[in-house]
């Protein structure tokens, strides 16, 4: 497996690959391949129809973008992109807090009382909620509150302090169990119909005991593995949800691996190699059916001058997209096998 650098895109402050196109942010402005729209965006998300990308400019308006006919809307509503937007969208208009249907493209129930949300998280009959250390379950049926359990009263030590844990991320929904992802490592189990928690467990805590992996960050969800996994620094761990095992997958003390992006086939990463620092100037390819990294290639130069570092890849079938701290976008094609 080979992959060629063929572009360099500068003075690029955001960027998201979906359905091929290229939407990014240049000189300030927002481009879908050679299409200008005239808006600056701060922040943004898709949802599951993977054609709505729903935007926040710098000056706090609401857009949303439809990908399939290349228009853009400018939204009379407050859109909240604090959440995991699949089937619903948090939005706030009239001093009314509502549930939006992506699908549907209408209110589906509003909120009995404005929340201050953190995060979120829905499935086909539930908006899963998080008000500072609380989560809350709202039914999309009826607009009712159905449970809340709050899940601030574990203790853990860090730094030799006392510390409260927090809710992470709310990961996701499997056979009626809502897991979450607690600040001191702890995976927690909750029965999606009553809020009753299941279990609570520390399914990396052996692995840490036996000195194998120490510093963790956020896991990223595989949905379609019902899995958790921790790429990161020299090591590549994998918590199945439904049994909460986990299975060090690799681990090569040459890599400091960092931000990653995973698929059925390949994990898609950027960190470095041989240098024992945390600035990321590499970009590779890691084989999950063969279980090791297949391609590894320098993208920049670090420097302590400018300290530019790569902080964001995303990859399509033939293509790997990586970002840097200083604007430059790089763009690698995969050789054609023959």
């Amino acid at each position: 497996m080979m992959y060629n650098l063929t572009e360099e895109m500068t003075e690029i402050s955001h960027f998201i690959i979906i359905k091929n196109k290229k939407l990014i942010v240049y000189k300030g402005l927002f481009h879908v391949n050679s299409h200008l729209h005239n808006i600056t965006p701060m922040l943004w998300q898709t949802d599951i129809t993977d054609d709505n990308v729903w935007i926040k400019d710098i000056n706090w308006e609401n857009y949303r973008f439809k990908i399939s006919d290349n228009s853009i809307e400018k939204l009379d509503f407050n859109i909240g992109l604090n959440g995991c937007i699949s089937n619903i969208i948090v939005i706030f208009k009239d001093n009314i807090q509502s549930c939006f249907s992506t699908i549907k493209n209408e209110v589906v129930v509003n909120f009995p009382k404005v929340e201050k949300i953190n995060s979120y998280l829905s499935n086909e009959i539930n908006i899963f909620f998080q008000v500072e250390s609380t989560l809350k379950s709202l039914s999309l049926l009826t607009g009712e509150y159905e449970w809340e359990v709050d899940l601030g009263v574990r203790k853990f030590i860090f730094g030799g302090e006392e510390q409260e844990a927090k809710i992470s991320q709310i990961i996701g929904v499997i056979d009626g169990n809502l897991y979450v992802w607690m600040s001191d490592e702890r995976l927690v189990e909750i029965d999606v119909q009553t809020g009753k928690i299941k279990t609570e467990t520390f399914p990396l805590q052996a692995l840490q005991a036996q000195g194998i992996i120490q510093a963790v960050l956020f896991p990223q969800y595989y949905e379609k593995e019902q899995s958790l996994f921790f790429f990161y620094q020299d090591y590549l761990v994998q918590v199945h949800l439904p049994t909460q095992e986990n299975t060090l997958i690799w681990q090569d003390s040459r890599y400091n691996i960092g931000p990653s992006f995973i698929t059925d086939n390949f994990i898609y990463f950027i960190g470095n190699y041989q240098k024992g620092t945390v600035f990321r100037d590499h970009v590779g390819v890691f084989d999950r059916q063969k279980n090791e990294v297949v391609w590894l290639q320098q993208v920049i130069t670090l420097s302590k001058e400018t300290y530019n570092n790569l902080k964001e890849i995303q990859a399509t079938d033939d293509k790997i997209y990586v970002l840097d701290t200083s604007g430059t976008l790089y763009i690698f094609e995969r050789e054609t096998e023959v």
